[in-house]
């Protein structure tokens, strides 16, 4: 059990790695991040509950960055909402991008998508 959470995590932190990296962070900073994050949520690296909701928070963020591809995060909402309560989170982050994309428009049309499929992953998680 042990082995295997720690391949489980040791893949969610580096498919974050390569998502900071992706997004345009640095080698150093992406890992000083990530070893800072791991550091904090030590205690809450268990097997199941919180691991699955630092998963679908990855997840989540790696969608964002192909905006077309949104949709998939529906069904994986509701997987993650059987797997933790801190599913909640993705639909929050969702909007939150929204709200970003929005403030970053600046009258332009921003990207409607992402709070259609907030609400929809939100529907989902009931």
């Amino acid at each position: 059990m042990v082995v295997g959470r720690t391949v489980v995590a040791l893949a969610i932190f580096a498919a974050a790695y390569f998502l900071c990296r992706r997004r345009g962070a640095g080698a150093a900073a992406s890992a000083l991040a990530l070893a800072a994050a791991a550091l904090v949520m030590r205690e809450r690296l268990v097997e199941r509950p919180h691991l699955f909701s630092l998963a679908g928070e990855v997840a989540v963020l790696a969608a964002l960055t192909a905006p077309r591809r949104l949709w998939w995060l529906v069904p994986a909402s509701a997987l993650w909402a059987n797997l933790h309560a801190g599913a909640f989170l993705g639909p929050c982050l969702l909007v939150l991008a929204f709200a970003g994309a929005l403030v970053d428009s600046r009258g332009q049309h921003p990207e409607w998508r992402t709070l259609l499929v907030a609400a929809a992953c939100f529907a989902a998680l009931l």
